[in-house]
Protein backbone atom coordinates (compact mmCIF):
# COMPACT_ATOMS: atom_id res chain seq x y z
CA UNK A 1 0.00 0.00 0.00
CA UNK A 2 1.17 3.23 -1.00
CA UNK A 3 1.37 6.51 1.18
CA UNK A 4 -0.39 9.49 0.33
CA UNK A 5 2.09 12.67 -0.89
CA UNK A 6 2.70 15.10 1.49
CA UNK A 7 0.38 17.99 1.06
CA UNK A 8 2.88 20.27 2.53
CA UNK A 9 6.56 19.43 2.51
CA UNK A 10 9.15 20.95 4.68
CA UNK A 11 12.18 20.02 6.98
CA UNK A 12 12.44 17.41 9.16
CA UNK A 13 15.24 16.22 11.26
CA UNK A 14 15.39 12.53 12.23
CA UNK A 15 17.58 11.43 14.92
CA UNK A 16 17.77 8.07 15.70
CA UNK A 17 20.62 5.90 17.40
CA UNK A 18 19.58 3.47 15.25
CA UNK A 19 21.13 3.22 11.14
CA UNK A 20 18.12 1.21 10.10
CA UNK A 21 15.43 3.43 11.64
CA UNK A 22 16.98 6.75 10.69
CA UNK A 23 17.08 5.36 6.90
CA UNK A 24 13.22 3.51 6.79
CA UNK A 25 12.33 6.66 8.20
CA UNK A 26 13.94 8.75 5.64
CA UNK A 27 12.90 7.37 2.72
CA UNK A 28 9.14 7.05 3.93
CA UNK A 29 9.54 10.72 4.50
CA UNK A 30 11.73 11.95 1.40
CA UNK A 31 9.04 9.39 -0.72
CA UNK A 32 6.32 12.01 0.33
CA UNK A 33 8.64 15.29 -0.83
CA UNK A 34 9.98 16.23 2.86
CA UNK A 35 13.56 17.15 2.90
CA UNK A 36 15.15 14.98 5.55
CA UNK A 37 18.07 15.14 7.15
CA UNK A 38 19.39 12.46 10.06
CA UNK A 39 21.61 12.26 13.16
CA UNK A 40 22.85 9.43 15.14
CA UNK A 41 22.94 10.91 18.16
CA UNK A 42 21.29 14.36 20.18
CA UNK A 43 24.59 15.81 20.20
CA UNK A 44 24.77 15.77 16.29
CA UNK A 45 21.07 16.77 16.03
CA UNK A 46 22.34 19.91 18.35
CA UNK A 47 24.99 21.00 15.56
CA UNK A 48 22.59 20.27 12.84
CA UNK A 49 19.52 23.08 14.93
CA UNK A 50 23.29 25.97 15.42
CA UNK A 51 23.26 26.04 11.35
CA UNK A 52 19.71 24.81 10.12
CA UNK A 53 16.20 25.32 10.96
CA UNK A 54 13.64 22.80 11.19
CA UNK A 55 9.76 22.71 10.90
CA UNK A 56 9.84 18.67 12.50
CA UNK A 57 11.81 16.82 14.43
CA UNK A 58 11.34 13.02 15.06
CA UNK A 59 13.71 11.73 17.62
CA UNK A 60 14.47 8.87 19.53
CA UNK A 61 14.05 9.25 23.24
CA UNK A 62 16.73 6.80 24.63
CA UNK A 63 19.97 7.81 23.07
CA UNK A 64 23.89 7.47 24.00
CA UNK A 65 25.88 10.96 24.59
CA UNK A 66 24.73 13.52 27.08
CA UNK A 67 21.46 14.67 25.22
CA UNK A 68 18.52 12.44 24.91
CA UNK A 69 15.27 12.98 23.56
CA UNK A 70 14.52 14.96 26.23
CA UNK A 71 16.75 17.15 26.41
CA UNK A 72 16.90 17.66 22.90
CA UNK A 73 13.14 18.58 22.89
CA UNK A 74 14.30 21.04 25.37
CA UNK A 75 16.98 22.70 23.23
CA UNK A 76 14.83 22.46 20.31
CA UNK A 77 12.00 25.13 22.45
CA UNK A 78 14.63 26.95 23.46
CA UNK A 79 16.07 27.80 19.96
CA UNK A 80 12.41 27.46 18.15
CA UNK A 81 9.40 27.19 19.87
CA UNK A 82 7.17 26.48 16.12
CA UNK A 83 9.15 23.51 15.61
CA UNK A 84 7.20 20.89 16.12
CA UNK A 85 8.82 17.68 17.96
CA UNK A 86 7.59 13.73 17.83
CA UNK A 87 9.33 11.50 19.81
CA UNK A 88 9.91 7.74 19.73
CA UNK A 89 10.51 5.12 21.84
CA UNK A 90 10.69 1.24 22.32
CA UNK A 91 9.60 1.32 25.97
CA UNK A 92 6.61 3.20 26.78
CA UNK A 93 5.47 4.69 30.31
CA UNK A 94 3.67 7.44 31.45
CA UNK A 95 6.72 8.31 33.37
CA UNK A 96 8.52 9.27 30.67
CA UNK A 97 5.37 10.04 27.73
CA UNK A 98 3.50 12.83 30.20
CA UNK A 99 6.85 14.99 31.07
CA UNK A 100 7.36 14.83 27.11
CA UNK A 101 4.03 16.42 26.56
CA UNK A 102 4.10 18.80 28.82
CA UNK A 103 7.69 20.20 27.77
CA UNK A 104 6.53 20.74 24.33
CA UNK A 105 6.31 17.26 22.08
CA UNK A 106 3.51 17.30 19.81
CA UNK A 107 3.22 13.53 19.97
CA UNK A 108 4.58 10.39 20.78
CA UNK A 109 5.22 7.28 18.48
CA UNK A 110 5.86 3.48 19.90
CA UNK A 111 8.27 1.38 18.18
CA UNK A 112 7.54 -0.28 16.11
CA UNK A 113 4.96 1.82 13.50
CA UNK A 114 4.02 1.39 10.11
CA UNK A 115 4.95 3.77 7.47
CA UNK A 116 1.10 5.10 7.62
CA UNK A 117 0.93 6.40 10.71
CA UNK A 118 4.47 7.98 10.52
CA UNK A 119 2.85 9.69 8.09
CA UNK A 120 -0.06 10.42 9.34
CA UNK A 121 1.27 12.03 12.44
CA UNK A 122 3.36 14.15 9.91
CA UNK A 123 0.79 15.24 7.69
CA UNK A 124 -1.25 15.89 10.50
CA UNK A 125 0.94 17.84 11.90
CA UNK A 126 1.91 20.56 8.83
CA UNK A 127 -1.59 20.78 8.23
CA UNK A 128 -1.75 22.21 11.92
CA UNK A 129 1.22 24.56 11.22
CA UNK A 130 -0.42 25.67 7.42
CA UNK A 131 -3.79 25.90 9.23
CA UNK A 132 -1.87 28.05 12.49
CA UNK A 133 -0.14 30.52 10.10
CA UNK A 134 -3.30 31.28 8.35
CA UNK A 135 -4.89 32.26 11.72
CA UNK A 136 -1.85 34.51 12.42
CA UNK A 137 -1.99 36.06 9.02
CA UNK A 138 -5.54 36.33 9.65
CA UNK A 139 -4.86 38.28 13.14
CA UNK A 140 -2.48 40.45 10.98
CA UNK A 141 -4.98 41.49 8.75
CA UNK A 142 -7.27 41.96 11.17
CA UNK A 143 -5.13 43.78 13.22
CA UNK A 144 -4.23 46.15 10.21
CA UNK A 145 -7.99 46.65 9.14
CA UNK A 146 -8.17 48.07 13.13
CA UNK A 147 -5.90 50.21 12.60
CA UNK A 148 -6.43 51.80 9.08
CA UNK A 149 -10.22 52.05 10.73
CA UNK A 150 -8.51 53.86 13.73
CA UNK A 151 -6.93 56.21 11.24
CA UNK A 152 -10.27 56.67 9.18
CA UNK A 153 -12.21 57.82 12.37
CA UNK A 154 -9.30 59.88 12.90
CA UNK A 155 -10.11 61.81 9.51
CA UNK A 156 -13.45 61.55 9.89
CA UNK A 157 -13.21 63.51 13.31
CA UNK A 158 -11.20 65.96 11.64
CA UNK A 159 -13.37 66.65 8.96
CA UNK A 160 -16.54 66.76 11.20
CA UNK A 161 -13.49 69.28 13.11
CA UNK A 162 -13.63 70.68 9.86
CA UNK A 163 -17.24 71.29 8.74
CA UNK A 164 -17.98 72.38 12.33
CA UNK A 165 -15.59 75.46 12.01
CA UNK A 166 -16.84 76.07 8.62
CA UNK A 167 -20.36 76.38 10.22
CA UNK A 168 -19.16 79.68 12.27
CA UNK A 169 -16.57 81.17 10.04
CA UNK A 170 -18.71 80.93 6.79
CA UNK A 171 -22.21 81.99 8.09
CA UNK A 172 -20.94 84.98 9.80
CA UNK A 173 -19.44 86.62 6.65
CA UNK A 174 -22.30 85.83 4.29
CA UNK A 175 -24.89 87.65 6.85
CA UNK A 176 -22.62 90.64 6.65
CA UNK A 177 -22.37 90.70 2.88
CA UNK A 178 -25.97 90.23 2.91
CA UNK A 179 -26.75 93.05 4.95
CA UNK A 180 -24.41 95.59 3.64
CA UNK A 181 -25.41 94.60 -0.10
CA UNK A 182 -29.17 95.34 0.82
CA UNK A 183 -28.08 98.74 2.31
CA UNK A 184 -26.45 99.71 -1.02
CA UNK A 185 -29.66 97.91 -3.18
CA UNK A 186 -32.19 100.59 -0.58
CA UNK A 187 -29.87 103.81 -1.31
CA UNK A 188 -31.48 105.83 -4.37
CA UNK A 189 -27.89 107.13 -5.33
CA UNK A 190 -27.12 103.79 -6.21
CA UNK A 191 -30.31 103.44 -8.92
CA UNK A 192 -27.64 103.25 -11.88
CA UNK A 193 -26.02 100.48 -10.51
CA UNK A 194 -28.92 97.99 -10.26
CA UNK A 195 -27.77 95.85 -13.12
CA UNK A 196 -24.21 95.44 -11.28
CA UNK A 197 -26.11 94.65 -7.78
CA UNK A 198 -28.15 92.18 -9.08
CA UNK A 199 -25.67 90.38 -11.06
CA UNK A 200 -23.63 90.18 -7.36
CA UNK A 201 -26.32 89.38 -5.41
CA UNK A 202 -27.12 86.76 -8.20
CA UNK A 203 -23.08 84.98 -7.39
CA UNK A 204 -23.14 85.43 -4.19
CA UNK A 205 -26.59 83.82 -3.23
CA UNK A 206 -25.03 81.21 -6.10
CA UNK A 207 -22.39 80.72 -3.58
CA UNK A 208 -24.68 80.86 -0.20
CA UNK A 209 -26.54 77.78 -1.28
CA UNK A 210 -23.72 75.83 -1.53
CA UNK A 211 -22.11 77.04 1.42
CA UNK A 212 -25.70 75.93 2.88
CA UNK A 213 -25.75 72.75 1.09
CA UNK A 214 -22.62 71.86 2.89
CA UNK A 215 -22.99 73.31 6.02
CA UNK A 216 -26.20 70.95 6.40
CA UNK A 217 -24.87 68.22 5.26
CA UNK A 218 -22.30 68.61 8.01
CA UNK A 219 -24.81 68.92 10.27
CA UNK A 220 -26.95 66.04 9.05
CA UNK A 221 -23.80 63.87 10.28
CA UNK A 222 -23.58 64.86 13.07
CA UNK A 223 -27.56 64.63 15.38
CA UNK A 224 -30.72 63.06 14.84
CA UNK A 225 -32.02 64.38 11.67
CA UNK A 226 -35.65 62.85 12.31
CA UNK A 227 -36.28 63.77 16.07
CA UNK A 228 -39.29 66.07 15.16
CA UNK A 229 -42.05 64.14 13.91
CA UNK A 230 -45.28 65.55 12.99
CA UNK A 231 -47.93 64.41 10.50
CA UNK A 232 -46.56 65.72 6.50
CA UNK A 233 -49.27 65.45 3.66
CA UNK A 234 -46.60 64.45 1.21
CA UNK A 235 -48.71 65.94 -1.77
CA UNK A 236 -49.41 69.31 -0.59
CA UNK A 237 -45.55 69.46 0.18
CA UNK A 238 -44.63 68.57 -3.12
CA UNK A 239 -47.34 70.70 -4.62
CA UNK A 240 -45.94 74.12 -2.76
CA UNK A 241 -42.48 73.06 -4.08
CA UNK A 242 -43.83 72.68 -8.03
CA UNK A 243 -45.12 76.45 -7.33
CA UNK A 244 -42.06 77.65 -5.22
CA UNK A 245 -39.76 76.71 -8.57
CA UNK A 246 -42.32 77.61 -10.87
CA UNK A 247 -39.91 80.35 -12.84
CA UNK A 248 -37.08 77.44 -12.82
CA UNK A 249 -39.16 74.83 -14.92
CA UNK A 250 -40.93 77.34 -16.62
CA UNK A 251 -37.93 78.94 -18.09
CA UNK A 252 -36.24 75.75 -19.29
CA UNK A 253 -40.13 74.97 -20.98
CA UNK A 254 -40.82 72.06 -19.11
CA UNK A 255 -44.00 70.42 -17.89
CA UNK A 256 -44.50 69.05 -15.03
CA UNK A 257 -47.30 66.76 -14.34
CA UNK A 258 -48.05 65.88 -10.45
CA UNK A 259 -50.45 63.02 -10.07
CA UNK A 260 -51.83 61.34 -6.71
CA UNK A 261 -53.62 57.49 -6.54
CA UNK A 262 -54.48 57.86 -2.75
CA UNK A 263 -55.91 60.41 -0.62
CA UNK A 264 -53.94 58.80 2.45
CA UNK A 265 -50.23 60.05 0.96
CA UNK A 266 -49.25 61.72 4.83
CA UNK A 267 -46.17 60.09 6.80
CA UNK A 268 -44.98 61.15 10.41
CA UNK A 269 -41.96 62.99 9.98
CA UNK A 270 -39.78 66.53 9.80
CA UNK A 271 -41.75 68.87 7.34
CA UNK A 272 -38.28 71.34 7.24
CA UNK A 273 -36.14 67.95 6.36
CA UNK A 274 -38.85 66.41 4.26
CA UNK A 275 -39.29 69.45 2.00
CA UNK A 276 -35.65 70.08 1.57
CA UNK A 277 -35.10 66.22 0.32
CA UNK A 278 -37.81 66.67 -2.09
CA UNK A 279 -36.94 70.15 -3.24
CA UNK A 280 -33.39 68.28 -4.06
CA UNK A 281 -35.32 65.80 -6.09
CA UNK A 282 -37.31 68.29 -8.27
CA UNK A 283 -34.77 70.62 -8.74
CA UNK A 284 -32.61 67.17 -9.93
CA UNK A 285 -35.43 66.65 -12.87
CA UNK A 286 -35.46 70.26 -13.53
CA UNK A 287 -31.88 71.11 -13.60
CA UNK A 288 -31.04 67.60 -15.56
CA UNK A 289 -33.83 67.86 -18.16
CA UNK A 290 -33.82 68.99 -22.00
CA UNK A 291 -35.67 71.90 -22.68
CA UNK A 292 -39.12 71.66 -23.33
CA UNK A 293 -39.14 68.13 -21.46
CA UNK A 294 -41.90 66.61 -19.13
CA UNK A 295 -41.51 66.25 -15.38
CA UNK A 296 -43.61 63.61 -13.75
CA UNK A 297 -44.22 63.18 -9.76
CA UNK A 298 -46.20 60.24 -9.18
CA UNK A 299 -47.48 59.62 -5.52
CA UNK A 300 -48.88 55.82 -4.36
CA UNK A 301 -50.33 54.39 -1.71
CA UNK A 302 -49.77 50.79 -2.52
CA UNK A 303 -50.94 49.05 1.07
CA UNK A 304 -47.39 48.23 2.51
CA UNK A 305 -45.93 51.56 1.58
CA UNK A 306 -45.72 54.83 0.24
CA UNK A 307 -44.21 55.48 -3.21
CA UNK A 308 -43.19 58.87 -4.72
CA UNK A 309 -41.50 58.67 -8.25
CA UNK A 310 -39.51 62.06 -10.04
CA UNK A 311 -39.49 60.70 -13.83
CA UNK A 312 -37.84 62.92 -15.72
CA UNK A 313 -37.42 63.58 -19.86
CA UNK A 314 -33.63 64.24 -19.35
CA UNK A 315 -30.19 63.29 -20.40
CA UNK A 316 -30.40 60.24 -18.05
CA UNK A 317 -27.17 58.73 -16.27
CA UNK A 318 -24.61 55.39 -17.51
CA UNK A 319 -25.42 52.41 -15.56
CA UNK A 320 -22.07 52.70 -14.13
CA UNK A 321 -22.44 55.71 -12.45
CA UNK A 322 -25.36 54.48 -10.52
CA UNK A 323 -23.98 53.15 -7.82
CA UNK A 324 -22.61 56.06 -6.75
CA UNK A 325 -25.00 58.92 -7.36
CA UNK A 326 -26.17 59.20 -3.52
CA UNK A 327 -22.37 59.11 -2.43
CA UNK A 328 -21.20 62.46 -1.07
CA UNK A 329 -19.63 65.37 -3.31
CA UNK A 330 -20.45 62.93 -6.48
CA UNK A 331 -21.97 64.11 -9.90
CA UNK A 332 -21.97 61.25 -12.10
CA UNK A 333 -20.09 63.37 -15.00
CA UNK A 334 -17.77 65.97 -14.51
CA UNK A 335 -19.95 67.99 -17.71
CA UNK A 336 -22.85 68.03 -15.42
CA UNK A 337 -21.16 69.54 -12.60
CA UNK A 338 -19.78 72.28 -14.97
CA UNK A 339 -23.20 72.65 -16.37
CA UNK A 340 -25.47 72.29 -13.52
CA UNK A 341 -23.04 73.64 -10.91
CA UNK A 342 -22.78 72.40 -7.16
CA UNK A 343 -20.79 70.48 -5.18
CA UNK A 344 -22.81 66.94 -5.62
CA UNK A 345 -24.70 67.11 -2.12
CA UNK A 346 -27.98 66.83 -3.09
CA UNK A 347 -28.79 63.60 -3.59
CA UNK A 348 -26.49 62.45 -0.55
CA UNK A 349 -28.76 64.69 1.27
CA UNK A 350 -31.74 63.36 -0.24
CA UNK A 351 -30.69 60.10 1.03
CA UNK A 352 -29.19 60.68 4.85
CA UNK A 353 -32.69 62.71 4.86
CA UNK A 354 -35.10 59.78 3.67
CA UNK A 355 -33.14 56.61 5.49
CA UNK A 356 -33.42 59.27 8.88
CA UNK A 357 -37.53 58.72 8.56
CA UNK A 358 -37.21 54.88 7.67
CA UNK A 359 -37.36 55.07 3.47
CA UNK A 360 -35.19 54.19 0.79
CA UNK A 361 -34.62 56.28 -2.31
CA UNK A 362 -33.40 54.08 -5.38
CA UNK A 363 -32.50 55.31 -9.05
CA UNK A 364 -32.89 53.68 -12.14
CA UNK A 365 -31.98 55.96 -15.54
CA UNK A 366 -30.95 55.22 -19.21
CA UNK A 367 -28.72 57.43 -21.09
CA UNK A 368 -30.15 59.78 -23.51
CA UNK A 369 -34.25 58.67 -22.09
CA UNK A 370 -34.28 59.99 -18.65
CA UNK A 371 -34.30 59.23 -14.69
CA UNK A 372 -36.42 58.21 -12.14
CA UNK A 373 -35.90 58.36 -8.76
CA UNK A 374 -37.89 56.59 -6.10
CA UNK A 375 -38.36 57.10 -2.47
CA UNK A 376 -40.37 54.88 -0.84
CA UNK A 377 -41.60 54.76 3.07
CA UNK A 378 -43.25 51.85 4.94
CA UNK A 379 -46.20 51.99 6.27
CA UNK A 380 -45.10 52.37 10.18
CA UNK A 381 -44.11 56.07 8.78
CA UNK A 382 -47.71 56.98 8.22
CA UNK A 383 -49.32 59.21 10.15
CA UNK A 384 -51.28 58.18 13.31
CA UNK A 385 -54.12 60.22 11.25
CA UNK A 386 -54.69 57.99 8.53
CA UNK A 387 -53.62 55.00 10.24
Amino acid sequence: MSAPAAVYPGQILVVDDELPIREICRRVLEGSGYKVTTAATGDEALDYLKTQDFDFVLTDLMMPGSCNGTRLLEAIKEKSPVTDVVLMTSFPSLSTAIPSLKSGAYDYLIKPFDNGLLLSVVQRCFEKRRLSEELNHEKILHAELQAAYAELQKVEKLKESFLSRLNHELRTPFVSIFFVLNEIESDPANTSLGPLLKSLRSHISGVWKLVENMLFFADLREGDVSSSKVPVDLYGLIKELIQKFKPEWEKRELTVECSIESDEVSINGDPQLLTTAFKHLFLNAINFSRMGGVIQIRIKNLGSRLVIAFIDTGIGIPVDKLPNVFDSFYQAAEYLTREVGGLGLGLAIVRRIIEAHGGSVTVASQVGEGSQFTVMFPMSQRSENHA
